[in-house]
């Protein structure tokens, strides 16, 4: 008689219980491997972000107060019909305030170190504790040459010139979207792009409360209009290097320069702190981090923080400020 093949209930079980705990174990494996490319892929996005908002920042300061090779004093009063910013007639084509800073925003009034209010911007969003940087520049190159260029064309935007005449002159043109120019080319004349930027901290990208803070870039056109450039700046700090006596030596470095000193700066310092889009931390955890000289506190959340920094020489700036006070 032969004995009844199988396993017992007590063998079944067991196989029942290991094979539980490796799908278990593979399902861990599954989660972390998952977490460590989520981790991954928000360290490689806040790494382009960070070099792609200090590069442009970095950019436009390095060029700040150059209009056309011309110095100060031979450039044109601003004009009346040129797009205004809150209280200030005129002021995005302003060229003898090239450069102007909002420091620490605290709500209210967008106010900068010039005194000028600056309501075309979104003040009901912008991002407390931070900075805002003005800077007004021209074209590295001429953008217009009379007799090598074709005719105007339409454009999406409307463009302003610094326009420089074949006697050394110097004018203002608009060019509106449609290419119709406010003052023909004459001979010899030389025409440069003017670029007015205002460079800004919004508390969200897309949409009021998607919770992702922005750097945007108010705009010089026919009036002044907003674009949104990189995604997760959480924190923007500047410090400048003022030379106050004008022998070339910067004696202090100032994180809210006064009325008239931002005309003296040698030496920008720039910081940018980028945020993760999404969390990635199982945890809250708490961090504290230094911008130059300010300490910011973060709230223990699950995202992903960096600083980012770059110091910016401002040899236009400086060799504006040297035209202006000589005799």
């Amino acid at each position: 008689m032969k004995r009844a093949g199988g396993v017992t209930l007590v063998e079944l079980l067991l196989s029942i219980t290991l094979a539980m705990l490796l799908v278990a174990s593979v399902l861990q494996v599954y989660r972390i491997g998952k977490a460590v490319l989520r981790w991954q892929v928000e360290v490689a996005r806040m790494e382009e972000s960070g070099r792609h908002a200090l590069g442009l920042l970095v950019r436009e300061l390095r060029m700040v107060g150059f209009f056309a090779r011309e110095a100060m004093p031979d450039l044109p009063a601003p004009v009346t019909a040129a797009p205004a910013c809150g209280d200030v007639p005129g002021w995005a084509l302003d060229l003898h305030t090239p450069l102007d800073m909002l420091d620490d925003f605290s709500g209210g009034a967008a106010r900068f170190s010039s005194g000028a209010r600056l309501a075309c911007l979104p003040e009901s969003r912008l991002v407390t504790g931070a900075d805002a940087l003005v800077i007004k520049r021209s074209s590295a190159l001429p953008s217009l040459t009379t007799g090598r260029e074709p005719e105007l064309r339409p454009l999406r935007w409307a463009r302003w010139y610094l326009v420089i005449a074949a006697a050394g002159s110097s004018d203002m043109a608009l060019v509106d979207a449609a290419g119709h120019s406010s003052r023909s080319m004459s001979d010899g004349s030389r025409w440069w792009e003017l670029h007015t930027h205002i460079f800004y901290l919004r508390d969200y990208s897309q949409e009021p409360g998607d919770g992702i803070p922005a750097l945007c870039d108010e705009r010089l056109g026919s009036t002044m209009r907003s674009v949104c450039l990189v995604e997760g700046v959480e924190g923007l700090q500047a410090e400048f290097a003022i030379d106050a006596d004008g022998d070339g030596v910067a004696e202090s470095l100032l994180r809210a320069p006064g009325p008239g000193q931002l005309s003296a700066a040698t030496t920008a310092h720039v910081h940018v702190l980028i945020r993760s889009l999404n969390p990635v931390h199982r945890l809250p955890r708490a961090q504290s981090l230094q911008l130059g000289t300010t300490a910011v506190d973060l709230p223990a959340d699950r995202y992903l923080r960096r600083v980012f920094s770059a110091t910016v020489p401002l040899h236009n700036l400086r060799a504006q400020a040297n035209a202006h006070v000589l005799p």
